[in-house]
């Protein structure tokens, strides 16, 4: 029998009694003399996760030369979306039929499973209004377009574009392999909620990853100096930029994401600004950007043994923001209204 990857996070007690622990897996790692230093680990950081939603901006560079080739209209706007998990609010909305416009695909092409919006405020007005389930209000239709106007772009085929074993996916596989210096074939792949391949990498990989985000120069991430990767590879500081250029975009109103790449859920004390992308099943990704405390930046990976409830991913991130020293300090009055109640965290990052 394979031994859990999990292990506490944090426990809350009332009147001294267990009454919620939260597993799951922390990584955390930065770059000294340009090589990842891993500054927490919780639980097995090596355990082979499926990436889910954290792939999508590397999805993204995989097909970003021909998009930016075959169609000139596609902005970052545009490029945001497709790296979205996006709630299906009006703004997104409006962006995905832009990239059908752009594209001509039409939304009949589109494989991923009908769904209602993500916002609760669109699902509401939606079931008001008599409109059913669609692909296009599916979180994951802006990657599925991608890819569409992609292989649109080199003359492939459109009805098989979720086909695993497809030339559409060998970028991504070379990619993925060279950053982590891993051979393209040794990704375990399985198929996503949204019907698309994914592969599986260790929380370990892809902190590094996120890291590489904001610190493209890491010297133990070889880029442009793989030949297979090296023409896309020239757009990789792009990434950031898109993402945190056009947060409401890639998540939406009040999701974690959004949030911390917004800066609302807390006051960071750096000047650049984080990159973060949540995933399915407990995932959440960010990328710190460089700060007084980590002049390297910081790659973040948390993944939750329950899937995702958002009020315990937001105190493990808050108290990680505290012990990385990336918030401001701000003098708070000790909560006496509620002695009974203790929140107890089992992860300490090293100094």
């Amino acid at each position: 029998m394979n031994k859990v990857p999990w292990t506490p996070l944090f426990t809350i007690e009332r009147s001294g009694q267990p009454e919620v622990v939260v597993a799951g897996i922390i990584s955390v790692v930065t770059a000294k003399d340009r090589r990842t230093e891993q500054l927490l680990a919780v639980g097995d950081v090596n355990y082979q996760l499926w990436s889910r939603s954290l792939l999508k901006p590397w999805q993204l560079l995989s097909n970003l030369i021909p998009l930016k080739e075959g169609y000139a209209k596609l902005t970052d706007r545009h490029f945001a979306l497709v790296t979205a998990s996006h709630s299906a609010e009006p703004e997104h909305l409006y962006v995905l039929q832009e990239l059908i416009e752009i594209g001509q695909v039409g939304e009949a092409l589109l494989k991923c499973p009908a769904s209602m919006p993500l916002s609760a405020e669109a699902r509401v007005k939606f079931k008001q209004e008599g409109i059913s389930a669609r692909p296009l209000f599916n979180n994951c239709s802006g990657k599925h377009l991608g890819y569409l106007l992609a292989l649109k772009a080199q003359g492939g085929s459109l009805e098989t574009y979720l086909d695993p074993a497809g030339k559409q996916f060998v970028p991504l596989r070379n990619i993925l392999g060279a950053l982590l210096k891993r051979p393209a074939s040794s990704f375990q792949v399985t198929t996503d909620g949204c019907r698309l391949p994914n592969y599986a990498m260790s929380s370990y990989e892809m902190a590094r990853l996120y890291l590489s985000l904001v610190n493209p120069e890491m010297a133990d991430l070889p880029s442009a100096r793989a030949k297979d990767i090296e023409p896309v590879m020239r757009f990789y500081e792009d990434l950031h930029k898109i993402m945190v250029d056009h947060p409401q975009l890639v998540g939406g109103t009040g999701r974690i994401d959004t949030n911390i790449m917004l800066g609302k859920s807390a006051r960071f004390n750096f000047a650049d600004k984080a990159v973060a992308k949540q995933g399915a099943e407990g995932l959440l990704a960010i990328g710190i950007p460089a700060s007084r405390a980590h002049p390297s930046g910081l790659g973040i990976i948390i993944k939750l043994a329950s899937g995702f409830v958002e009020r315990h991913m937001e105190l493990i991130t808050q108290e990680l923001f505290k012990q990385l020293r990336l918030v401001e300090d701000q003098p708070t009055k000790p909560d006496d209204s509620q002695p009974h109640l203790k929140t107890i965290f089992h992860f300490q990052v090293k100094q």
